[in-house]
């Protein structure tokens, strides 16, 4: 990772961070995706790490009709 706002932030010491949340959207086959890491950090020093992902829609639906088709010739 070059260096930046973003790598400092990652880096950075977790003295009395709470918690942490990472957000990223991407797509993915045609369809806009959040990924949220959250990390919460304890009293003794250690931390607990969640992941969710949730489909947001179709950015392209044909694209997603594609995948879809593609996925169905896979089954047979």
């Amino acid at each position: 990772m070059r260096s930046g706002p973003f790598k400092k932030q990652i880096n950075e010491d977790t003295t009395g961070v709470v918690m942490r949340i990472l957000t990223t959207y991407k797509l993915v086959r045609g369809v806009m995706v959040r990924e949220v890491a959250t990390r919460r950090y304890t009293s003794l020093g250690s931390y607990h790490d969640t992941t969710e992902v949730t489909p947001l829609g179709a950015m392209f639906p044909s694209d997603v009709e594609y995948m879809q088709d593609k996925k169905l010739d896979k089954a047979d």
